[in-house]
């Protein structure tokens, strides 16, 4: 606990002690006119309610109190501007833990003034005299005068801080109030746009599955429109297609064939590359139904295609077969007999020109065949030619066994029949056979090998 010395006391100003026996005479003059004024602020009814910071006007203090007026008048003509300074008041007024009842901080206020009554001061004026020199708290101006000023300090200084916070609180108020009118009117615009972004945003996206829809449409009408482009292309090249055909030009048709089967595959062909547009966006329409028609007319048009180069393949072969058997001599073919069977021994001896005109005839064979038979190969017809090919070569031996037979009167095709028939003969047929029999015994050796031989060399 802190010493009463560590408490800063109040700074008092020397003045010299007077006695109060002195002012008897003065008070007793002016007590009547003291009671008479307050009689006559009584009757007037002003009730004069001291203020703490007001001086306390005594019969003993009179004297003392000319000086606070003096001082409250100094007080009044100071400017505002010029405030005294706060540090004027002892600290002990601004501490927390001010209470008067604590004996230490009521001997700091009071400065050690004694609380005696006046009739026991007097009675014991020379004992308190020697003993204590204080003085009565009652009788004490200056600490009363100072008290006083210390509140006026206090006052002017509340009254200075509450103006200027008042303009400042009057201002914030005004700010404050008009932020609330705008925060209210923003709330009011916002309500609004709320309500206006919602009925957009319900626009929006009720546009946008229009506009999504309408741009689905538009893509599947032009992937129409594509297509239908696509097949009437198609179609105009299956014309052409056609027409060569017609002409017999099968080559250009296979190359035709390739250009239209491209193009129903969505695919670019450099043949068809001048006949599509660069804006068609091409697709694949195989399994489209109106390509089905489209593919069973090229596979009418391929399959006449494959007769063509069928055609030039038998006509080829055909014009050989004849050519062979009518040119080839006995000599040569045996000559051609007797270089095979020696190959087949292994001695490549020198061929005799006979055999390298027949290569040489093979390879112009071979060179008049290879385009119509890549022909065929693009069609996929081979096969179908061939078995074709082998029927035909059967009716030209027929027909050149019944040149070279003795019987003239005879039909190729009964005689056929019954050779290659091995069941019961119908009369026809025996009477043929009985005849073509008779007619084989009765030749004689000179012509019966001519005929052999004539018959062995045609079919070789």
């Amino acid at each position: 606990m802190s010493a009463t010395q560590d408490i800063p006391r109040v700074v008092l100003s020397k003045t010299p002690h007077v006695d109060a026996t002195e002012f008897q005479s003065y008070v007793s003059q002016m007590a009547p006119l003291y009671e008479q004024l307050h009689r006559l602020q009584e009757s007037q009814g002003e009730d004069r309610i001291p203020r703490v910071g007001d001086p306390i006007t005594s019969p003993i203090a009179s004297f003392d109190g000319l000086s606070n007026e003096q001082r409250s008048v100094d007080f009044e003509r100071k400017p505002r501007h010029q405030l005294p300074s706060l540090a004027a008041v002892p600290d002990v007024y601004f501490d927390q833990n001010f209470h008067l009842e604590n004996p230490r901080i009521f001997r700091v206020v009071s400065e050690h003034s004694e609380i005696t009554s006046q009739s026991s001061s007097e009675g014991k004026t020379g004992n308190v005299s020697a003993l204590l020199p204080r003085k009565s708290l009652a009788a004490n101006a200056i600490l009363q005068e100072k008290l006083s000023w210390y509140m006026d300090i206090v006052e002017m200084h509340l009254a200075n801080s509450i103006s200027i916070a008042s303009s400042t609180a009057f201002s914030v108020l005004s700010s404050l109030r008009e932020l609330h009118t705008e925060a209210a009117q923003s709330a009011e615009m916002i309500a609004l746009l709320r309500n206006d972004l919602s009925s957009l945003q319900h626009d929006i996206r009720t546009k946008g599955l229009v506009l999504s829809q309408k741009l689905r449409v538009q893509r599947d009408i032009q992937h129409l429109s594509n297509a239908v482009l696509q097949l009437q292309c198609i179609l105009d090249r299956v014309s052409y297609c056609k027409s060569l055909v017609d002409e017999g030009k099968a080559e250009k048709a296979l190359h035709e064939f390739d250009a239209i089967e491209s193009l129903m595959a969505g695919e670019r062909s450099q043949a068809a590359k001048n006949q599509v547009s660069a804006d068609i966006q091409l697709q694949d329409i195989r399994r489209a139904i109106p390509s089905q028609g489209v593919l069973n007319e090229l596979a009418v048009l391929k399959s006449r295609v494959a007769k063509i180069f069928e055609s030039r393949i038998h006509s080829i072969l055909t014009q050989d077969l004849q050519r062979h058997s009518q040119l080839a001599s006995k000599e040569q073919v045996l000559l051609a007999w007797e270089a095979t069977s020696r190959r087949a021994q292994g001695d490549y001896g020198r061929n005799p020109s006979a055999l390298l005109a027949n290569a040489d005839r093979a390879n112009d064979l071979r060179a008049a065949l290879l385009p119509s038979l890549l022909g065929l190969h693009r069609s996929g017809s081979i096969s179908t030619a061939f078995k074709a090919y082998r029927q035909l070569v059967l009716l030209e031996i027929r027909n050149a066994l019944r040149i070279i037979l003795p019987s003239s009167t005879d039909d190729t095709s009964s005689v056929t029949a019954a050779s290659a028939t091995s069941g019961s003969l119908d009369p026809l047929t025996r009477e043929g056979s009985s005849i073509l029999a008779q007619n084989l015994r009765d030749l004689g050796p000179p012509d019966a090998e001519e005929l052999f031989s004539s018959l062995l060399f045609s079919l070789l």
